[in-house]
């Protein structure tokens, strides 16, 4: 509860000073319990199963490549479930989108979960 509470004060933080915040989770059940929550797989394409040579199928020019562009952090809560292929699937995809090789693309990520 305290670890939820926690996630969207900082998205609320984030999003108060009127910047965009994206909250990402594991599982559908625990993106229901975040305000704009989204599964990482929805939010960002990621193919299920996500494999080491999966990218994240963002386009250039799409919603979701403008909405990344405007975007301060992304909170990524439950990691610890998560597969490292679907982590570097979204760093692979935010590197191409923002067109910056630095991790993510320079877009700040939180990681939570149970560590």
């Amino acid at each position: 509860m305290w670890q939820n509470l926690c996630t969207q004060y900082l998205a609320f933080a984030v999003r108060s000073n009127e910047n965009v915040a994206l909250c990402v989770v594991s599982s559908g059940i625990a993106a229901l319990l975040l305000e704009g929550g989204s599964t990482v797989h929805l939010r960002f394409k990621i193919p299920i199963p996500a494999l080491d040579t999966s990218i994240a199928n963002i386009k250039k020019g799409t919603q979701l490549s403008q909405l990344l562009l405007n975007t301060k952090v992304v909170i990524w809560d439950e990691i610890p479930m998560q597969h490292k292929n679907a982590i570097d699937s979204v760093d692979c995809g935010f590197r191409d989108i923002l067109d910056k090789d630095v991790p993510f693309g320079g877009v700040t990520i939180v990681f939570g979960g149970d560590f």
